[in-house]
């Protein structure tokens, strides 16, 4: 890594003021081709997340309790928590695949027994209702712009969140994807999951992001400042420092952003 460091420095060493103002100039018609690419790029990108919660009848043989909805017994009852919203250009009924629209669907022999709606606002126009068979959720709304939605809580007989599919694609060609966590591989979820939010965890790691890198620029200017002419990389490799600081924060950033919209959150991990 040292090496690879210092052939960089000595070839920024070697070049020509001119040289520089061209290969800066390059740099940033590159990154401007880019971001205007990526905006080009913007369509409707609906996002849903799902959490539930499972009781077992068996649990209750040796007390007095039992499942049940109205005089039937239930084997299995499990609620779930399901957001869906949109993360960029306004979303419209019209955007929506008429042989695939949005709607929950169970798996096998499970049912959707109710449904409560915990957050929608009046001017998207958003309605929900079940299946006779009680084995599909259809989802109509008039618009969803960006970060607006829903939060349901839906009741039924599956066992977990697999029992429920979230189905329905665009006219763009996109279908609705699920927004993942993806700290997976960089810390145990299941020690501590059902102690700490999986949202709350993704936060604590996105500071410790943002703070590195502001700790690394100040550490890489004042390392500078206290003898940069006796180091062999010098201004370089302050330069370079500051960039990797600069990366480091705005991964952080990306990373403290919320799993869904703070209001549409709020009524994810309310009490109701």
């Amino acid at each position: 890594m040292d090496r690879i460091i210092y052939n960089l420095v000595e070839f920024w060493n070697k070049l020509s003021v001119s040289e520089i103002i061209s290969y800066t100039i390059a740099l940033g018609s590159l990154i401007i081709t880019l971001v205007a690419y990526l905006r080009s790029k913007r369509t409707q990108k609906p996002k849903y997340f799902i959490s539930s919660a499972s009781l077992k009848n068996e649990e209750f043989k040796d007390t007095t309790f039992s499942i049940k909805q109205g005089d039937r017994s239930l084997s299995t009852l499990t609620i779930s928590r399901f957001a869906l919203w949109n993360t960029d250009l306004t979303l419209n009924r019209s955007d929506i695949a008429e042989k695939d629209p949005i709607r929950i669907e169970v798996v096998g022999d499970s049912e959707i027994l109710e449904v409560q709606t915990l957050y929608s606002e009046h001017q998207n126009g958003f309605e929900c209702k079940v299946s006779e068979d009680n084995k599909v959720l259809d989802i109509d709304f008039d618009f969803f712009a960006k970060n607006q939605g829903v939060v349901l809580k839906i009741f039924h007989t599956g066992k977990n969140s697999l029992d429920l599919a979230v189905k329905g694609s665009l006219k763009n060609g996109l279908c609705i994807t699920k927004s993942q966590i993806t700290l997976n591989r960089f810390i145990p979820l299941r020690l501590i999951r059902h102690h700490i939010s999986m949202s709350t965890i993704k936060k604590i790691y996105g500071m410790v992001f943002i703070l590195t890198g502001p700790i690394t620029i100040i550490q890489a200017v004042f390392r500078y400042s206290q003898g940069s002419s006796t180091h062999v990389y010098g201004l370089t490799e302050t330069i370079l420092s500051i960039i990797f600081g600069l990366f480091v924060a705005l991964f952080g950033y990306f990373m403290y952003r919320r799993v869904m919209p703070t209001r549409l959150e709020k009524a994810f991990i309310s009490e109701k």
